[in-house]
């Protein structure tokens, strides 16, 4: 008779061990997280590629927010608004992007956990547990996104983490291939990584470039990859439209200096992520003798060796022990951001070093109980936020919008002109459901360090609509305004006269507020949260 002991082996060895077992369990349990997100998070990319596809039709041409829309480059947002075009819906368009982002961090850090650990189990629940507690080393200047509304940001990562793990897989061709692939979908991102891959090959290879496509698929996929950002490009250029502001430099600067957020001092060093990101190259040092893993180790650690020193020469030049040291355009790319791109990873690797080393001493098994043990007992310590992220589940799918009937009645709505709005949530709803132009998204003005001409309509907005001193808001460096308390006195105060002329002048046609404001005007309509006032 076969034992429990020998039953549960050969359970692991068939199934757990099983390298495709865990590949089907990635997709279908990261299907399930997509789901459940994208039911609550509304991607930013989705509203970028419906303004750009004049699915939202925009009378004045010249409106900065539509502006900041149609000049923008990413890859990501043509090709959503072709999908969009050809009838796609945005719900599921939503999901998908949701679902591949984890998908590529999900692969990525199984990837990397396997060639470490050679463990598929402990890699599948690696990955699982990374991901859905969002284990990282912590944000800089810029966040780690591992679930979020800001779309490039959150694939580009995910992408990075995917071919970090298909470089410790040795697939260099492959991961080169992508690299290029990511330039059209976050440019920077995109380089950064494709020149850290090209440098190793040269470096610690001693290879030629040419000699890694050594067979008629790569050649095909590495040519796609050039004739799409070839044409990314080109259709970007032909779309783009003329912007007609002459550039402002003292509104710029102030911008720069009382608004920005992730270019500005408002952060200091995370010491915490540079404690870990060191503990992290000491494990990359005592794992260089395994041969396989060299090439990942040297593309990895030359990574985190440059970003570190641009990090720390922009914070120290942030704080001016280093004036006048940095231009304006190594500002604009966030230089912090690289230093971030191992966030994820590193967790990754740590955990799995970690397994390797324990797994020396205990049975295998008994490593997996032990896993089992923790993942079970994670639940009962944390159930507070277990039961939270179940309750805003369930209100999502019974209730999905509780406005749903307002932004309809908007949608429906014979409207001419723009609409004035708060929250970045109600400038997602208008035009994910509503589908009417808005005259800006006031809380996020990130859009300027990329197009500095539009400061200056920026600024006028700023001061005449929502009567915010630009030289010296209430909100400093957040990059925008997020409370709806900095103006929400400005607002009640004004009389009707007042708004109808700012109403003629800006081409207004409505306002979506709070409905517990006091505004001097009539309510068309009222919903849950807001209320609409037609002029």
């Amino acid at each position: 008779m076969i034992s429990l002991k020998e039953m549960l082996n050969n359970l692991f060895e068939k199934v757990f061990q099983n390298k495709n077992f865990c590949y089907l369990s990635l997709i279908i349990f990261f299907a399930l997280l997509s789901f459940f997100y994208s039911n609550i998070i509304d991607q930013r990319a989705i509203t970028d590629s419906l303004i750009i596809s004049d699915k939202i039709y925009y009378e004045d041409k010249f409106n900065p927010f539509y502006l900041s829309q149609k000049n923008g480059y990413s890859a990501l947002i043509f090709s959503l608004k072709f999908l969009i075009e050809f009838g796609i819906s945005t719900k599921f368009l939503n999901f998908a992007i949701l679902f591949f982002s984890l998908l590529f961090n999900a692969f990525g850090i199984y990837l990397i956990s396997k060639s470490i650990c050679k463990n598929n189990f402990f890699s599948l629940i690696t990955s699982v547990i990374i991901l859905t507690f969002q284990i990282n080393f912590g944000d800089l200047d810029y966040p780690t996104m591992v679930i979020s509304e800001h779309t490039n940001s959150m694939l580009s990562s995910a992408i990075v983490v995917f071919i970090f793990g298909l470089i410790s897989n040795q697939k260099i061709s492959t991961a080169l291939i992508i690299s290029i692939f990511l330039i059209s979908f976050h440019v920077l991102i995109g380089l950064w990584l494709t020149s850290i891959l090209i440098f190793s090959i040269i470096f610690f290879q001693n290879e030629k470039i040419y000699s890694f496509f050594n067979s008629k698929k790569d050649i095909i996929f590495l040519t796609i990859a050039l004739i799409f950002l070839f044409l990314s490009f080109f259709y970007f250029q032909q779309s783009k439209i003329l912007n007609p502001y002459t550039y402002d430099q003292k509104s710029f600067d102030v911008y720069m200096e009382m608004w920005e957020l992730h270019r500005s001092n408002f952060f200091k060093i995370n010491y915490n992520y540079i404690i870990l990101t060191f503990f992290l190259v000491i494990i990359l040092y005592f794992m260089r003798n395994e041969k396989k893993l060299v090439f990942f180790i040297n593309t990895l650690f030359l990574s985190i060796f440059l970003s570190f020193i641009i990090y720390i020469t922009y914070k120290l030049t942030i704080y001016e022990f280093l004036p006048n040291f940095l231009t304006d355009i190594f500002l604009k790319v966030i230089p912090s951001r690289f230093f971030l791109l191992h966030s994820v990873i590193g967790p990754a690797v740590i955990l799995s070093a970690f397994f390797y080393v324990i797994n020396k001493f205990l049975h295998n098994n008994n490593i997996i109980l032990l896993i089992l043990l923790l993942i079970v007992s994670h639940p009962v310590l944390f159930y507070e936020k277990y039961l939270n992220k179940v309750t805003s589940f369930h209100s999502s799918w019974n209730n999905p919008e509780p406005d749903n009937n307002f932004w309809n009645n908007i949608k429906n709505d014979n409207l001419k002109g723009k609409l004035i709005l708060t929250s970045v949530n109600s400038c997602k709803k208008t035009i994910l459901i509503a589908r009417k132009p808005i005259l800006i998204c006031v809380e996020s003005l990130d859009m300027i360090p990329y197009q500095p001409k539009l400061v200056a309509p920026i600024k006028e907005i700023i001061e005449e609509v929502y009567d915010i001193n630009f030289d010296n808001p209430v909100e400093k460096n957040h990059g925008g305004l997020w409370y709806d308390v900095s103006y929400k006195e400005q607002f009640e105060n004004r009389n009707v006269n007042e708004w109808h002329l700012l109403s003629k002048k800006y081409n207004l046609g409505a306002l979506v507020l709070p409905k517990n404001w006091n505004i001097n005007l009539d309510k068309t309509f009222v919903g849950a949260k807001y209320a609409y006032y037609k002029f």
